[in-house]
């Protein structure tokens, strides 16, 4: 046959519809591939974003809680945070991104040991930042799509929540050892040891210098924001930042317990301290928890005798006292704060006779359980004891407090009798001798703390001496430092050391449901009507 039949398709044909099958195949192909790459370049973007408004919402809550920290007011506080977020998202670009400031940002009370968020009153004040940014619908910024809009997915909408919150240190606690927010340096005499306890804790904001510690001491648990700072003996065959503890340590560390503490300013915390205690129209949480267990008791008859009115005296009242009067009183009533004035001046020319307060003792206790103030210098016979006392030096110039052998400071039994402690507060540099920290003393200065060597040059053992500093810390001579395991790791009356963290607690009775998105109205005639529900009869059906 010549022919071909005009129905039978020819090769050409097959071939051509061929084509075209693959062609339409292949056009399937690329949109099925542009639109995974839509998904995927776009969830890539909003997952940026998302981490882009994390980041700026925990910077913004972690800059809250350093307004805090500094004693700012909440006001202030709101306004740096705002500042944070609008430095780094501004609202012209990414618009609104905290919808009401007065819910989605508050400054709350965390209480660390239940995990809660409350709010804050007198008694507990706000230590925490709760913020929540979002880009939505609602507030017309959502984040466009860049491809998925072509399958009509034109925006996401994007919320992040953030709270910080300033918490008690965990590993260390505010009276488990030395503090100071400048360099700490143990031992400055080359012959001399240091050893410790399992357990003491030693904490600086710059440099930490360690001599040679002593054989079977143990290793103590160490702070310090950059590990470099470390000098001496923290280098001599000892791993600091070790993740466990060296072997044949018993357990003890030098891993770091802190590296973001937030330290109070030492010389505001002992001003704000005796203020509060000399003035009876303000009372302070420590000074209530000072009180709480130190009856008003002792002979009221030996303040009588120098010339002191006790009639309707109560716990807690101050009597403003004269050196000459304070020292010779037989007996000093405890629970009550003694005000003693010196009235020393920078340079004082006088003796030193006319500016320090002499304490003598009758062979017991003749300071327990009360407040001194005082600007005076501070000199002590042999048969003083200190037991449950709280000593504030408020003088000009280095505090200076001496002591003839016998004299002591807290617990003389050299016990970890929590009722014993003697607490020694000073607004600029302390000389603190050896002699009187032997047992349960808690030393804070606004400035310096210097711990002075033994007389007779032997090392000194030192059982719960918790020293916090303004500025440096130095030792002289040899140490053995130990905490009171039995007391608790914090104290009221000592400055609390906090660190920022960020944590996520249950929220939902804090923040309000996020905003919906505006009901959009559709013109007239372009209404979508929605499908019938299953089992329902179709309109007109």
């Amino acid at each position: 046959m010549s022919g071909t039949p005009a129905n039978l398709a020819t090769p050409t044909r097959f071939r051509d519809s061929e084509e075209g099958g693959i062609t339409l195949l292949g056009i399937m192909v690329i949109a099925l591939m542009l639109m995974i790459m839509g998904i995927a370049v776009d969830v890539a973007n909003a997952y940026r974003h998302k981490t882009q408004l994390q980041i700026v919402a925990d910077a913004a809550t972690r800059s809250g809680l350093g307004s805090l920290a500094r004693g700012e007011d909440a006001t202030t506080t709101r306004r740096v945070v705002l500042e944070m977020i609008e430095r780094n998202l501004p609202v012209a670009y990414y618009g609104q991104l905290v919808t009401d400031p007065a819910t989605e940002l508050q400054l709350l009370r965390y209480d660390a040991t239940a995990g809660t968020l409350d709010r804050p009153n007198e008694d507990a004040q706000a230590n925490a930042v709760v913020l929540r940014l979002q880009r939505s619908e609602a507030e017309g910024n959502p984040l466009p799509t860049l491809l998925m809009n072509l399958i009509g997915h034109n925006a996401w909408s994007l919320s992040v929540t953030s709270v910080a919150v300033l918490a008690p240190t965990q590993r260390c606690g505010n009276a488990e050892g030395i503090v100071a927010r400048g360099s700490l340096a143990l031992n400055s005499d080359p012959s001399g040891k240091v050893g410790f306890a399992a357990g003491f804790c030693l904490h600086s904001q710059t440099s930490l210098s360690l001599p040679e510690i002593a054989q079977g001491s143990s290793l103590p648990r160490v702070s310090l924001p950059d590990p470099k700072r470390c000098e001496s003996g923290c280098a001599k065959g000892v791993d600091m930042w070790a993740s466990r503890p060296p072997a044949g340590e018993g357990g003890s560390d030098l891993r770091p317990m802190a590296l973001n503490f937030v330290m109070p300013q030492t010389r505001d915390h002992v001003l704000r301290l005796a203020e509060g205690f000399l003035d009876p129209a303000v009372t302070l949480l420590e000074e209530k928890a000072f009180f709480a267990t130190r009856p008003l008791d002792g002979d009221p008859e030996a303040l009588r005798e120098v010339g002191l009115d006790t009639e309707e005296i109560e716990k807690g009242d101050v009597l403003r006292v004269t050196p000459l009067q304070f020292s010779q009183m037989r007996e000093r009533p405890s629970g009550l704060v003694y005000e003693v004035a010196c009235d020393p001046v920078a340079n004082d020319a006088r003796p030193i006779w006319e500016r320090t307060l002499t304490l003598g003792g009758n062979g017991g206790p003749t300071m327990r359980d009360l407040v001194l103030i005082t600007d005076c210098a501070i000199e002590m016979d042999s048969l003083v004891r200190v037991e449950g006392a709280l000593i504030f030096m408020v003088g000009p110039g280095e505090a200076r407090i001496s002591a003839m052998p016998g004299a002591t400071l807290g617990d003389p039994q050299t016990g970890c009798n929590p009722a014993l402690r003697a607490r020694l507060m000073t607004l600029g540099d302390l000389a603190l001798p050896s002699s009187l920290a032997l047992s349960n003393v808690s030393a804070v200065a606004g400035g310096n703390i210097r711990l002075e060597r033994s007389p007779d040059r032997r090392p000194v053992p030192h059982t719960g001496l918790v020293l916090h500093a303004g500025g440096a810390v130095t030792s002289e001579g040899a140490h053995h430092f130990a905490h009171c395991m039995a007391e608790p790791i914090s104290d009221p009356l000592l400055p609390t050391m906090r660190v920022i963290a960020n944590v996520m607690p249950d929220l939902s009775d804090i923040l309000p449901p996020q905003a919906k998105p505006h009901r959009k109205i559709d013109m007239p005639g372009n209404q979508v009507k929605d499908l019938p529900a299953l089992g329902m009869p179709r309109p007109g059906s």
